[in-house]
């Protein structure tokens, strides 16, 4: 009884953890109520708190800074309680909250180092998040060639990738091809600017079917300025309108 009650937990934790690196509060709330008043076990409770220095968690404003202090002085504790596991969602955390504060350097480093620890507990699917994490950092980093190859092996393996993830790598996938070939000058129609369109309106498609307004809201967006550069005025005016169907649009 009592592992099915740990189980039951660490299914929880699975699931809060999902949330907090989507910025998903509304089911996060209820949820981390239930954690907080089981009683959990000494790796329960590191990775409970874990969860608790993820921005927008907790009712106290921090600044990320004092967020990422605080989750950095976490790395001693996880290495205390053995466990790989525990240090692979300290540093999955570092790198979130180092993206937050323009640190992407060291947020590439963390992001390895998760899927380093990942890949040791057998835990493939987080492996590729990670790696999807890094192609969104390499992004950040205006390493272009590089998001090329490393979002095109995650493609292989989308499989993997939860629809939230999956988003971000078709998205990354498509906005690099869009800045290669602008500093390349390539003529307006060549493959590399339809490359991009099919990527996005693929992020579209996947968006529409998880219900992830907000690659939604980016996806029309994306869809509807290539369009304009191509010279496709109905397709414009096809995602103009879909824009404004998105809740959040206006603002």
């Amino acid at each position: 009884e009592g592992n099915i009650e740990a189980h039951v937990q660490f299914a929880r934790l699975e699931r809060c953890r999902e949330l907090c690196l989507d910025q998903n509060y509304r089911e996060l709330t209820l949820q981390m109520q239930i954690l907080l008043q089981g009683s959990l076990s000494p790796l329960h409770a590191f990775l409970l708190e874990l969860l608790q220095l993820y921005p927008g968690v907790m009712q106290e404003a921090l600044p990320n800074t004092s967020l990422l202090q605080r989750a950095t002085a976490q790395l001693e504790a996880a290495i205390a309680l053995q466990s790989s596991l525990a240090q692979a969602w300290v540093w999955e955390l570092m790198q979130f909250l180092q993206v937050a504060v323009n640190l992407y350097h060291p947020a590439l480093h963390s992001t390895a180092m998760a899927a380093e620890l990942y890949a040791r507990c057998g835990r493939d699917k987080d492996v590729a998040s990670m790696h999807a994490s890094r192609c969104r950092v390499m992004m950040l980093c205006e390493m272009y060639p590089e998001v090329v190859r490393l979002s095109d092996a995650l493609l292989e393996q989308r499989e993997l990738l939860s629809p939230a993830r999956l988003c971000g790598v078709l998205n990354n996938a498509a906005t690099v091809r869009y800045h290669l070939a602008l500093e390349a000058g390539v003529s307006l129609g060549a493959s590399p600017w339809e490359s991009a369109l099919s990527l996005h309106k693929e992020c579209l498609q996947v968006a529409q079917a998880a219900g992830l307004t907000k690659m939604l809201f980016f996806s029309n967006a994306n869809i509807a300025i290539l369009s304009a550069l191509l010279g496709r005025p109905e397709s414009v005016r096809c995602h103009m309108q879909a824009l404004a169907q998105i809740p959040f649009a206006d603002s």
